[in-house]
């Protein structure tokens, strides 16, 4: 009797363990009501796939199948066929009964707001369908689709979740509040039109892969309140050209800054004490400044096993510049693109001798202009062996140039300074053998001691008229060269006079008063005179030298000549000449070059005034 109760007992034991077996099964298959797809725990339903294909807006249930919806899954609504364009969802709608949201449940999805119940009690979003935690502190995510190009995160926020902004291909600037302290893991991964960050002072920590994969991002601020560059925090930033690494961190991890094939500039600190495998690695830096001694190097840790095959820690290969200031290499950038290169910020670039501040050296070999902006000092040797140097434009309000600064430039011919100028003979040491130096105001300079033999032209500006005193003798290349340089800088030229003005290879014209045809000028030369630019046979035709040098540039106007008056009209010869013959005369020797210049410096000076 007792063995039949003991079965008993063990076949309703087994079958009560079938049925919980069952009924847990059956809880936790998936299933589908309309486009949602979930599971069942415990009485509550969790929204595994939306099916959002064609919808224009996605309102996710409080309830499904009678259960209470209060998570959203990962990849909720991931479509393994997706590619990003192929359907945007104006907005997702989450309810109030959502306590848990999966920070990567819209991810994969082209989606424009997350809007969240405003009685939700965990979860809250802004106007731009930015999700927040209920108190404001924690950022959660952004829609993929961020419909702003820059995203101003609001104060009181202390931490930047995880993959927040990843994958979101529109936003360009992300403005990060003072009272941020942490940005967790991949916050910012693969954010391709990200171009600049600014971390502020008091976060103390960036995730691995933080900022991985933002092929546009060009410009990082990094805070002293750093210690560590974390694993891939920085790999594949195809655009970043320069990082300074602030005091205080001591250690660049494994791949920080791997495969950022625009990183030229670098500077490390002299806290630092460790340097893992790739963390510079493919960079074509060929200079590393350093803020400690040479001793204080010797002893960092460093890494120097190839990795990813044979690439070589740059570290190893990179000429090593001590004792440099964060300061003095964060105020100063360079952009140099078609051969212009252009040094702006504020400062001293100091002497070559003291620091070796030869950023540039491995491009400098084509450099034919040279743009300084904003700087207050060039030291001696800033600029020397400049074999292709030809032109230095500096529009700075004041500045020194000290001796020497300039060596050793043998092509370098023509200085336009726009403001208050001090130098000496000794500036400009063998450049070329003629050299022209434009200046805003009449100073008397001392070139008794220098090797070139130097022409000061002063100039002034009155707002639509620039003059040039002193006697000018000028190619058309020089003369449309110099123009374009005063037209960036002044806004509306409307005339250009000159005391004494000789064209070397350009026959100088005249066109009478009501006439048609054009009239050489005796000598080539115009004194007392003056130039403007039309494009009609007579003077009612006339523009201004900043729409014919922008029209130029950007090839909408291609036929022109120059219109000069001459007060001394007994020199001008009434042999007529076609305007066809003239211009096309005229363009064949000078317009290619001008306007293969022009656009050259029209794009650099757009991108320093950015």
């Amino acid at each position: 009797m007792k063995i039949k109760k003991t079965i008993a007992l063990f076949v309703m034991l087994f079958s009560l363990i079938c049925a919980l077996s069952v009924s847990f099964a059956v809880s936790a298959e998936d299933l589908t009501e309309g486009i949602f797809t979930y599971t069942v725990t415990d009485d509550k339903a969790t929204v595994t796939k939306i099916d959002y294909k064609n919808l224009d807006e996605i309102r996710i249930p409080e309830t499904l199948g009678g259960y209470e919806v209060t998570a959203i899954a990962r990849w909720a609504m991931f479509d393994e066929t997706y590619e990003f364009g192929d359907d945007t969802v104006t907005a997702v709608y989450i309810p109030k009964t959502v306590t848990s949201l999966n920070i990567e449940a819209f991810e994969y999805a082209d989606v424009r707001y997350q809007i969240v119940d405003p009685e939700n009690p965990n979860y809250t979003s802004d106007e731009e369908g930015v999700i927040y935690d209920k108190q404001m502190t924690e950022l959660i995510k952004a829609p993929t689709c961020l419909d702003c190009e820059t995203y101003t995160v609001p104060d009181g926020v202390t931490k930047i979740n995880d993959s927040a902004f990843s994958i979101c291909p529109f936003i360009k600037n992300v403005v990060l509040p003072n009272s941020v302290t942490q940005i967790v893991g991949q916050a910012f991964f693969n954010a391709k039109s990200l171009e600049s960050v600014n971390i502020p002072e008091g976060v103390t920590s960036i995730g691995q892969m933080c900022f991985a994969s933002c092929t546009s991002l060009k410009n990082v601020s990094l805070p002293s309140t750093l210690t560590e560059i974390p694993n891939s925090a920085f790999t594949e930033c195809y655009a970043l050209e320069k990082i300074v690494i602030p005091e205080g961190v001591t250690s660049l991890s494994t791949y920080a800054f791997e495969n950022d094939t625009s990183l030229k500039y670098v500077y490390l600190p002299s806290t630092l004490t460790e340097i893992r495998s790739g963390a510079l690695g493919n960079i074509p830096a060929t200079d590393i400044c350093y803020g400690g001694s040479e001793e204080d190097w010797s002893k960092i840790s460093i890494d120097t096993r190839p990795y990813y095959g044979d690439r070589p820690v740059v570290v190893d290969t990179a000429t090593i510049h001590y004792n440099i200031s964060p300061d003095t290499y964060q105020s100063i950038d360079f952009i140099n693109e078609n051969d212009i290169l252009s040094v702006y910020g504020t400062g001293a670039i100091p002497s070559s001798s003291e620091n070796q501040w030869h950023y540039w050296d491995p491009d400098k070999q084509d450099v034919t202009t040279l743009i300084i902006d904003g700087i207050d000092t060039i030291g001696a040797n800033a600029f020397s062996d400049f074999p292709s140097l030809v032109a230095v434009i500096i529009t700075s309000g004041d500045i020194t140039i000290e001796p020497d600064a300039f060596v050793n430039c043998p092509k370098l011919e023509n200085v336009i300074i726009f403001g208050n100028s001090q130098f000496e003979s000794t500036s400009f040491v063998s450049c070329a053998e003629q050299m022209r130096i434009y200046e805003n105001s009449k100073t008397t300079h001392d070139f008794s001691l220098s090797s070139t033999a130097i022409n000061v032209v002063p100039f002034t500006y009155d707002g639509s008229v620039l003059f040039f005193s002193d006697s000018v003798k000028l190619s058309s290349y020089e003369f449309f060269d110099t123009l374009a340089a005063f037209c960036l800088q002044y806004d509306n030229i409307e005339k250009v006079k000159f005391e004494n003005l000789t064209f070397e290879d350009m026959e100088l014209y005249y066109i009478p008063e009501g006439g048609a045809s054009l009239k050489t000028i005796e000598g080539n030369t115009l004194k007392n005179g003056e130039i403007y630019p039309t494009v009609s046979t007579s003077a009612d035709g006339a523009i201004t030298f900043n729409t014919l040098v922008n029209g130029m540039a950007d090839g909408s106007i291609t036929h022109f000549y120059l219109v000069a008056t001459d007060e001394n009209h007994s020199n001008i010869n009434d042999t007529e000449i076609s305007v066809a013959d003239t211009i096309r005369e005229f363009f064949g020797r000078a317009l290619r070059w001008i306007v293969t210049l022009l656009n050259k410096l029209f794009t650099l000076i757009s991108k320093i005034r950015k």
